[in-house]
């Protein structure tokens, strides 16, 4: 059996769990990440010697043993953000299967996780016989196929757009005072971005990892939300504020962007399709 790595939830441990002299201490304590430490030695911040971190990891295969460091040091943050893999398991004859993966993990320029959304049809729109908050844009539900294509398992970060600021030399959000991330903020979706600047943000990744990034279509992002069985919500016809980052929960800020997973997340396994931030679509929609 061989096992996926979420990256996406050790980053989140790491950055979360740990300070940036932790990080350096670990891997000037344990043998098999000595040789990292001379790597990190001209790094700044956490964001960077975490993704560091991460790179070598996957190279030697050492996420067990960086794991087991985190949970005996931090067992909290720990518990907070398992489980931290997902297993699969081959096919009776011992090959595996030849379908697409469900996730898959992108390393550079930043971790990115891409979750698989299945080609077929859904039933887009809302009905008031059955929501009684359906607006009257959203009718009448019509059924839609959408093509297979793979989607961010959670909105874009500060800390991930800071990396695309950095590296295209894009304009900030204004809110950033001194050219920095809001404190604290580093793992909350980024905000006060335009549709200009998540396109431009689409084709950097383009340039730079040479997969084809755009902005979801309204159809895609609807069925990211509901799939295939006519929910109005992520996780079902019920509302629940604990599921989400709402109006109705008071918290009146953003959160970060794993703060309501699994629990809230979609039939896919996308986090934040509901409540924390509106997300552009590529019909220049925003949800």
């Amino acid at each position: 059996m061989t096992t996926n790595y979420d990256l996406s939830k050790i980053r989140l441990l790491l950055i979360d769990g740990f300070s940036e002299a932790e990080l350096r201490d670990f891997c000037f304590d344990t043998p098999e990440f000595r040789p990292v430490h001379h790597e990190l030695a001209d790094l700044t911040g956490r964001a960077a010697i975490v993704r560091h971190l991460l790179e070598f990891a996957e190279r030697r295969e050492l996420f067990d043993l960086l794991l087991a460091w985190a949970k005996a040091n931090n067992p909290a943050k720990y518990a907070k953000y398992q489980s931290y893999t997902d297993p699969v398991t081959p096919s009776a004859s011992g090959e595996s299967p030849q379908t697409p993966p469900d996730r898959i993990t992108l390393i550079t320029p930043f971790p990115l996780e891409l979750v698989r959304v299945p080609a077929g049809e859904f039933l887009m729109g809302s009905d008031p016989a059955k929501d009684k908050n359906a607006r009257k844009d959203e009718q009448p539900q019509h059924r839609v196929y959408v093509s297979e294509f793979y989607i961010g398992k959670y909105p874009v970060t500060n800390e991930q757009y800071a990396v695309f600021v950095k590296a295209a030399k894009h304009p900030m959000p204004y809110h950033w005072k001194e050219s920095r991330i809001p404190s604290g903020k580093e793992n909350h979706p980024v905000v006060y971005v335009s549709w200009d600047d998540a396109t431009a943000f689409c084709q950097w990744l383009n340039q730079t990892d040479g997969r084809s990034f755009r902005l979801p279509t309204e159809a895609e992002w609807e069925k990211a939300v509901r799939g295939v069985d006519e929910r109005i919500y992520p996780w079902g016809n019920e509302w629940d504020k604990s599921k989400l980052n709402s109006k109705e929960g008071g918290l009146d800020d953003t959160t970060p962007v794993s703060s309501y997973s699994p629990g809230g997340d979609s039939p896919y396994g996308v986090a934040d399709m509901a409540g924390n931030v509106w997300e552009w679509c590529a019909d220049g929609i925003q949800h």
